[in-house]
């Protein structure tokens, strides 16, 4: 038998670490993860605090004494490991990485401190990778760039990918980020990396407090409390510098970087190339790009291109070009340099040539997104390709390479396999630059229906990887449209339902009632539209337990469907489910069974309509 939930663990029977666990046992699949089933006379295993019991039969004859907990089996499953990106070999920065691992020995957290460009995100990248068993309790990868999303990435981190808990789907949305700061605050060591923070508001906010997290920052800013240590991310030493612009092209001719310098012009040339581009480790690795593609291009000829360039004069079509590249984090003074090399390379993308120009649509779809990886897909299906067919993968890969070999995308992670990566600077280049019209609809649209597929699929994790994006998309449509244009609320509308579909009812609630304000006054209450946006505030008004307002907005939703649309009508039978399910939540059994009557008497008179009784309150 169980004993009473509120009832302690004897002392004499002290709680076995999950590790020694020793016992024969069947582990069984549940809605709240993996059971041990079989004889349990002794203590085994580990109860976990904020589960509740569901034996189920689970365990007959057995003898518990336990709180109000499930008896979780033992899992294995190897520290989370999140790092995004691939590591690349990084010229000159030994020293810092040996500086950067002193530094996290302590309790305090690290800020790698640099201009954009210079190579912080690469720096903590190949860190984790160099150290990833330095740390068993995991490595942990957060993007802090947009506040508002910073939630939802930790509450994932509590699934697959992350801690991995055995409980993660029956969790709600705050339980999930409740056990992850939890676990972050225990004594294991593990690391957390906080990418793109520029708030120190947002670390005190995040920061774990426990002993054994260490916590990695990158940054452009340099103003942060005296416990955060900084460690400034300079450019290049000149000599590593050329030792970057040169050595794609010296290894391609198997010689010495010296070889390419060999006399006083060329030598001179490449270190004026350097100077136009600030020692900036992004610029000179498109420079070596553009110098491997040109391989009889001599470096002083490449210098005189890039100071004759439009971008490179002081007219006054290069200030907004300016403006955004020191906006995405350049300091002024190296922005001309910069700008026309990436002009040059963005150049070589000829839209005559059918992989160029494929390749051209995609890197504007990418500058739409937010500077986190993107699934190639979406920006394939952007281009007009189909990612199911052998030559829609072909076409795609072939526009990928083209992107690549100019340095002009990154390729992230094995984890991420299928992902691509631009950087900020690129981006903002990208967005000066003339863009079909269609790109950024068909942007939205490739991001909705691939998030939509992934939901579908119950792959709630990889969904919210593309909340960024969305969140990205509804800024660029809000700026070039406005916030009410009917695209611009569907982007919203769509993003309020991936919110939705990770647990986040507070943030998809805020978007659904800026979505419905909208279309009521610009549609009127009765269209179609505002009644869909108003169907989906109320189901997460039911998830919040808010079932007073939902149910009044069930009723309204109702009542106007029944009017367009007839009692029959599946949209009017799906809102009245809707509404006998908030009436049984707050308790009015009666009036939820006399509507349940009637969906049932409206459905028989169309047969094809009866499905919807039987599905749940859901997001339409």
């Amino acid at each position: 038998m169980v004993s009473d939930p509120d009832t302690s663990i004897p002392a004499d029977q002290p709680e076995q670490d999950v590790s020694t666990a020793q016992v024969d046992q069947r582990v069984v699949n549940t809605q709240g993860g993996d059971y041990a089933e079989g004889d349990i006379d002794e203590r085994q295993g580990k109860f976990v605090e904020g589960d509740q019991f569901n034996f189920d039969g689970h365990f007959p004859g057995a003898i518990v004494y336990a709180k109000p907990t499930i008896y979780q089996a033992p899992r294995e499953s190897p520290p989370a490991f999140q790092v995004p990106y691939q590591p690349v070999p990084l010229i000159g920065r030994d020293g810092v990485l040996a500086e950067l691992a002193d530094r996290l020995t302590g309790d305090a957290p690290v800020a790698i401190v640099g201009m954009a460009g210079v190579g912080k995100t690469m720096l903590a990248t190949t860190f984790a990778h160099r150290h990833q068993k330095d740390f068993p309790g995991g490595v942990f990868w957060l993007n802090m760039e947009q506040p508002d999303l910073i939630a939802g990435q930790v509450a994932a981190c509590a699934g697959p990918g992350g801690l991995d808990l055995p409980d993660f789907p029956a969790l709600s949305f705050d339980e999930r980020i409740a056990r992850v700061r939890a676990a972050w605050n225990s004594p294991l060591r593990r690391l957390l990396v906080l990418d793109n923070l520029e708030d120190p508001v947002l670390l005190g906010r995040w920061q774990p407090t426990g002993s054994g997290a260490r916590v990695l920052i990158t940054t452009r800013c340099d103003d942060w409390p005296r416990h955060v240590r900084r460690l400034r991310l300079r450019v290049l030493p000149r000599t590593d510098s050329i030792e970057l612009l040169l050595g794609t092209r010296a290894a391609d001719l198997e010689v010495p970087c010296e070889t390419l310098t060999g006399d006083t012009a060329e030598r001179d040339a490449a270190a004026a190339i350097c100077d136009l581009l600030g020692d900036l480790p992004l610029a000179l690795a498109i420079a070596a790009a553009l110098l491997r593609l040109n391989p009889s291009l001599r470096l002083r000829e490449f210098r005189s291109q890039i100071e004759s360039d439009p971008l490179f004069t002081e007219s006054a079509d290069t200030t907004t070009m300016q403006a955004a590249l020191h906006e995405a984090g350049l300091p002024t003074g190296r922005e001309r340099g910069i700008a026309a090399t990436f002009a040059m390379s963005y150049r070589q993308l000829q839209p005559a040539a059918a992989p160029d120009a494929l390749a051209l649509r995609m890197l504007h779809a990418a500058a739409c997104c937010a500077t986190a990886p993107i699934p190639q897909e979406v920006l394939w299906r952007v281009a007009g390709l189909d990612p199911v067919s052998v030559g829609g993968r072909m076409a795609g890969d072939a526009a990928m390479r083209r992107l690549r070999g100019l340095s002009l995308i990154g390729a992230p992670s094995v984890e991420h396999a299928g992902m691509v990566t631009l950087h900020r600077l690129l981006a903002a280049f990208v967005r000066q630059q003339p863009r079909p019209p269609e790109v950024l609809g068909a942007t939205a649209m490739a991001l909705a229906n691939y998030t939509r597929a992934l939901q579908n699929a119950g792959q709630i994790k990889e969904s919210l990887a593309l909340v960024p994006h969305l969140e990205s998309v509804l800024a660029a449509r809000t700026r070039l449209l406005g916030a009410e244009r009917p695209d611009t609320l569907t982007t919203a509308h769509d993003l309020a339902g991936t919110l939705f579909n990770q647990g986040d009812y507070a943030g998809a609630r805020a978007r659904c009632e800026a979505v419905l304000a909208a279309r009521t006054r610009l549609l009127g209450a009765e269209h179609p539209d505002t009644l869909h946006a108003a169907h989906n505030l109320a189901v997460t008004l039911s998830k919040q337990g808010d079932y007073a307002g939902a149910r009044a907005r069930f009723e309204d939703v109702l009542a106007a469907r029944t009017r367009l649309l007839g009692a029959e009508h599946p949209d009017t039978l799906h809102a009245a489910h809707s509404l006998a399910n908030t009436l049984e939540h707050s308790g009015r059994w009666q009036a939820a069974a006399r509507l349940r009557m009637q969906i049932v008497s409206n459905s028989e008179q169309r047969p094809a309509s009866r499905i919807q009784i039987q599905c749940d309150t859901c997001w339409l």
